[in-house]
């Protein structure tokens, strides 16, 4: 048997208010996320809440009220967890849809991505900083892949000409742009890498998160990210 627990918005309010939950202020007009601890009587001053900071309230309130580890233990219950919420879910879907690609094609600026970063903004929300870091190096690293796939091309057309012209596959292979290639290889991935440092500084400055910054709620099952 399945119990699903719902919370209103109030108690949510509520508990984070007592919990002083560092929560982002939405009268900035900026692209940082600024936090101040929560407070019940000037919610029009903030967003409501990301994925961490839902899960914080609820489980601090339930735990107040039910003992889960002695239920467990007692066989009562087999497990708590949180749930998904379907169209949150698809708001994600269609957002990433529309600016994928522009998305990708600006990491290529050291700036130009912050204005498409909606799709990236929403995930942190939903699934926490650190998912949305991942997906943020993956898309960065896609477009960046690129670029020595567009060098590669013209390695394998040297390599499929001169098998074409010799008909000895390892003659085909060593071509004289393989040395060029692995150079241009290791300045690559060199690039890549303080590329990527650089657009990772920027997006914790904008999150106002460090490297230490991910709460015990952000580290949930791999399970509940796949959708």
């Amino acid at each position: 048997m399945y119990i699903n627990i719902k919370f209103p918005e109030e108690i949510i309010d509520t508990t984070a208010h007592k919990l002083g939950t560092a929560t982002t202020l939405c009268f900035m007009n900026t692209h940082l996320f600024i936090k101040a601890p929560y407070d019940n009587n000037n919610k029009h001053c903030f967003l409501k809440f990301d994925a961490d900071e839902r899960v914080e309230a609820i489980e601090s309130y339930l735990q107040q009220e039910i003992d889960f580890a002695y239920y467990k233990s007692q066989g009562i219950i087999q497990d708590a967890y949180s749930l998904h919420k379907g169209n949150q879910i698809e708001r994600i879907q269609v957002e990433m849809r529309q600016q994928k690609y522009k998305l990708i094609f600006s990491f290529f600026s050291d700036k130009k991505y912050i204005k498409y970063m909606q799709p990236i903004n929403m995930i942190k929300n939903y699934y926490g900083e650190k998912h949305a870091f991942e997906i943020s190096f993956l898309l960065h690293y896609e477009c960046w892949l690129m670029v020595p796939a567009l060098v590669g091309f013209f390695a394998s057309f040297k390599i499929a000409y001169n098998f074409f012209e010799g008909d000895n596959t390892k003659d085909a292979l060593d071509t004289s742009y393989n040395g060029f290639f692995g150079i241009f290889l290791s300045i690559w991935a060199t690039l890549f890498f303080e590329s990527w440092k650089g657009k990772q500084e920027t997006i914790q400055y904008l999150w106002h998160v460090d490297e230490s910054a991910y709460s015990e709620q952000d580290e949930r099952d791999e399970e509940f990210v796949h959708f």
